[in-house]
């Protein structure tokens, strides 16, 4: 007769494998054009954003406070208009950069948001892309 191994498997059902990473946000990130900066304006305050997601920024400024939740516009480069939203302060590490969330934000802000990213990251491939091209030229 033929037997089975038993076989051992660690991984809860359905995990093929586990990834570990300290990035608190699951979203794909873009830095803003310096030429063409994403600004978060809360409080009267206006701050450029270092990158942005679709579910968070983050950004450098010493008035923002950990755990602190504030009322913000977002405003996209080319897009003409400031996207109503709440910020969530998650974590500031070191250098003093607040890593947020968005929130509390109309389905128009987070398509415009989503195209934003989306066109940025295309924007940055076609760049990579001309530099290698220039490099083997």
């Amino acid at each position: 007769m033929f037997w089975k191994k038993k076989l051992i498997n660690r991984d809860p059902p359905g995990v093929l494998f586990a990834y570990e990473t300290t990035d608190r946000r699951s979203a794909y990130r873009v830095q803003p054009s310096p030429e063409a900066p994403v600004i978060v304006d809360f409080e009267g305050n206006v701050v450029e954003v270092n990158d942005i997601s679709a579910v968070g920024v983050s950004l450098k400024s010493s008035l923002l406070k950990k755990h602190g939740t504030y009322e913000a516009l977002l405003g996209l480069p080319g897009r003409g208009v400031m996207i109503e939203c709440v910020i969530s302060v998650v974590d500031i590490d070191t250098a003093g950069i607040a890593h947020c969330s968005i929130r509390k934000m109309d389905d128009d802000g987070v398509e415009l948001i989503h195209r934003y990213v989306l066109e940025r990251q295309k924007q940055l491939l076609r760049e990579e892309k001309e530099r290698r091209q220039q490099g083997l030229e």
